[in-house]
C-alpha cells in the first residue's frame, strides 16, 4: 500500500516547534515599539534597489500601526499581518511606496526565517526528551517508502528520520557543491539539486522501493534553496551518518556564515545569500520559505513557481491512504488539492489526526466506505495507538509533564532572544 503523510504544525508541537499563536506573540515581541523605530530609522536610509529608486520613508508609519494593530489583538496571527502587506503592496499605485512595502516584508519575513532556526537551537532539548514518545514513527513507515509532505518549516522531520537509521530523499538528480567562503574551495556544503522547470514525479530521483520516506516541503523550509535566477531547487544534503545536531549545525553554517566576499566586504543581502559555485562564479541562495496569504494562486492550473502544487497533486494521485497530521485546513491550495485527489483517485483513503476533531467538512461527500477516518488525538498518542492498538496511560503522563513545562521554556526563550 503506498502510503503519505500530509504535516501540519501539530506534528512537531511535541518536538519543540511553536504553534501559531507563540510564534505570533514571540514575532511582536520581538518587533517592540522601541526595536521597531530603530529598525525603521535604519530602514528609511538604505538603498536596497539603488540609489536611482530610493525608498519612501513616508509608506513606514502604516506599517508601525499595522504591528500595532497586531500586538494588542491575541486573535489576529503573524500570517495575517504578512498577507496585510501584501495586500498594500498590491493596492498601492505609487512606486517608491510599494517599494518600500516589499523591502519592509522582505525583512519581516528574513526575522521569522530566523526565528525558525531560533527555535531549533533553543528547543533542542526538547526534541531530545520528547523524541521517545516518537519511536513508533519507524514502525509507521513500514517496509516501503512513505511520501511525507510537510507544510512545516522545520527540519524535525529529517531529525526523526535520522535518529531511526531511515533513509531520506528530496528527490534531487544531481548534487553541487558550495563553499563556505569565496576564496576557500575546501570547506564546502553538498547540495542536492533539481531544476525547477522538472519538479515531476517521472524526472526526480524519489525511492520506489524499501524502506524510506521521501520529503517534499511544500512551503518550503531552512535546508532549502533556489539559485541560478530561481531555476533551481538546492537542499543541504543529509548524510546517512548524520546525528540531528550534525545536520542542524550543516544548515546553520549555509545561513550563517556562507558569504561572497569582495575586497574584504561581505555580499550578503538579507535571506539572498551571495556565495561561490566551484567556478568561482557568484550565486545567490533564496530561501524556499513561503509565508502569509498569498503563498500560491488560488487557481489550479500549473504555472511557474508553483511547480510544487502539480508535484503534490502528482503523489496525491498514486497514494492510497494519507494521513494527515496537526493541519488546520487553513490554506486554500492545499484544501483544494486535497479534495481534488479524493475526487480523481477513488482508491485514496484518509485519516485526520488532530486535537481537536478528527474530521473535517472538506471530506464529508467521500465519508463513505471507510475512505474517511480520524482520531482525535495529537501526534504522540496516535503514533502509539497506531502501533501498540491502545492508550498508553502510563506514557501519556510523562509526555504531559514535558508539555505543562511548555509555557515556562515559551517565556524563557522569549525573553532571551526576543524580548532583549
Amino acid at each position: 500500500m503506498r502510503k503519505g503523510l500530509l504535516l501540519g504544525a501539530g506534528f512537531s508541537y511535541d518536538l519543540g516547534m511553536p504553534l501559531v499563536k507563540t510564534l505570533t506573540k514571540d514575532f511582536f515581541s520581538f518587533f517592540s515599539k522601541k526595536r521597531l523605530k530603530s529598525f525603521i530609522d535604519l530602514w528609511s536610509k538604505n538603498e536596497p534597489y539603488g540609489v536611482d529608486d530610493p525608498i519612501e520613508p513616508m509608506a513606514f508609519p502604516i506599517l508601525v500601526r499595522l504591528v500595532e494593530k497586531y500586538r494588542r489583538d491575541p486573535e489576529l496571527n503573524y500570517e495575517g499581518f504578512l498577507k496585510e502587506i501584501e495586500e498594500l503592496i498590491k493596492n498601492t499605485t505609487d512606486r517608491a511606496t510599494a517599494r518600500s512595502y516589499q523591502y519592509a516584508l522582505s525583512k519581516f519575513e528574513d526575522v521569522l526565517t530566523e526565528m525558525f532556526y531560533i527555535y531549533h537551537e533553543h528547543n533542542f532539548h526538547i526534541y531530545e526528551n520528547c523524541k521517545q514518545f516518537y519511536k513508533e514513527f519507524d514502525k509507521f513507515i513500514g517496509d516501503e517508502p512513505l511520501w511525507i509532505m510537510t507544510l512545516n518549516h522545520d527540519l524535525l522531520i529529517e531529525f526523526l528520520c535520522l535518529d531511526s537509521g531511515i533513509p531520506i530523499k528530496f528527490g534531487a538528480v544531481s548534487s553541487t557543491d558550495f563553499p563556505i567562503f569565496n576564496d576557500d574551495f575546501v570547506n564546502l556544503v553538498e547540495f542536492g539539486v533539481n531544476d525547477r522547470a522538472n519538479l515531476k514525479l517521472d524526472s526526480m530521483d524519489y525511492l520506489k522501493f524499501g524502506k524510506g520516506a521521501n520529503i517534499l516541503k511544500l512551503h518550503g523550509a531552512l535546508n532549502e534553496y533556489t539559485y541560478d535566477g530561481n531555476k533551481k531547487t538546492a537542499y543541504v544534503n543529509v548524510n546517512e551518518t548524520d546525528k540531528p545536531m550534525d545536520y542542524l549545525k550543516r544548515v546553520s553554517k549555509v545561513m550563517h556564515k556562507m558569504e561572497y566576499k569582495i575586497n574584504g566586504n561581505s555580499m550578503r543581502f538579507g535571506k539572498d545569500i551571495a556565495v561561490s559555485d566551484m567556478n568561482g562564479e557568484m550565486q545567490f541562495l533564496s530561501h524556499t520559505i513561503k509565508t502569509g496569504g498569498n503563498k500560491f494562486s488560488k487557481t489550479i492550473n500549473p504555472k511557474s513557481r508553483e511547480e510544487k502544487m502539480v508535484l503534490f497533486e502528482q503523489i496525491l494521485d498514486m497514494l492510497d491512504e494519507i494521513t494527515i497530521v496537526g493541519y488546520s485546513f487553513c490554506d486554500y491550495h492545499i484544501d483544494t488539492r486535497l479534495y481534488n485527489a479524493m475526487l480523481k483517485n477513488e482508491n485514496l483513503k484518509v485519516w485526520i489526526i488532530d486535537p481537536l476533531s478528527g474530521k473535517n467538512e472538506l471530506f464529508v461527500p467521500f465519508d463513505y466506505s471507510l475512505r474517511v477516518r480520524g482520531m482525535q488525538c495529537c501526534t504522540p498518542e496516535w503514533l502509539n495507538y497506531f502501533t501498540n492498538k491502545n492508550w498508553d496511560i502510563e506514557n501519556m503522563k510523562i509526555l504531559n509533564l514535558y508539555r505543562n513545562q511548555r509555557s515556562k521554556n515559551d517565556e524563557k526563550l522569549r525573553n532571551e532572544f526576543f524580548k532583549r
